[in-house]
């Protein structure tokens, strides 16, 4: 999987960032006391699969941004070859 250059790791570009997965993981205990406070519970493969949910769906946004930003440049381009 090709991972956005925003969520990408310095390290290794094949890879998501420590910086986001550390967020993710900041965010765990929220959402275990939120569980319980109204009565359900959460064990580890709930977490791994609400985590792995989230960074593909920014993947996917910052995928769907990305390519609406070519569509676009490469738009205003044509346009401006053609009446420019």
């Amino acid at each position: 999987m090709k991972v956005p250059k925003l969520l990408a790791s310095s390290a290794d570009q094949e890879r998501f960032s420590l910086t986001l997965k550390g967020v993710l993981l900041g965010i765990i205990p929220v959402i275990i006391l939120a569980t319980n406070a109204f009565g359900g519970s959460v064990d580890e493969t709930d977490l791994t699969s609400l985590i792995n949910s989230i960074v593909n769906l920014a993947s996917v946004g910052l995928a769907l941004v990305s390519a609406s930003m070519t569509v676009y440049g490469a738009g205003r381009k044509v346009y401006h070859l053609i009446f420019g």
